[in-house]
């Protein structure tokens, strides 16, 4: 299996953010979306603490915002 390249890797959390931001619009204050936004917030979560790690450009992976006030 070949590896991911840089802007292959930038769109898939671009997705990730996307959509989390698109559930915390549409939730309906149910247990289920919580739940989902509440993952989408660890995943996203555990990347931009990785990529601050490396010493990445976080705002290169659209996470230069605090994850906590848009998506929980």
């Amino acid at each position: 299996m070949r590896e991911l390249n840089e802007s292959e890797f930038q769109y898939i959390v671009g997705r990730l953010v996307n959509n989390a931001l698109e559930n915390k619009k549409e939730a309906d204050s149910g247990e289920f979306s919580e739940g989902k936004n509440l993952a989408y917030f660890e995943m996203l979560d555990i990347i931009k603490n990785e990529l601050i790690c490396r010493e990445a450009d976080i705002k290169e992976y659209g996470l230069d915002f605090e994850l906590d006030e848009f998506i929980i």
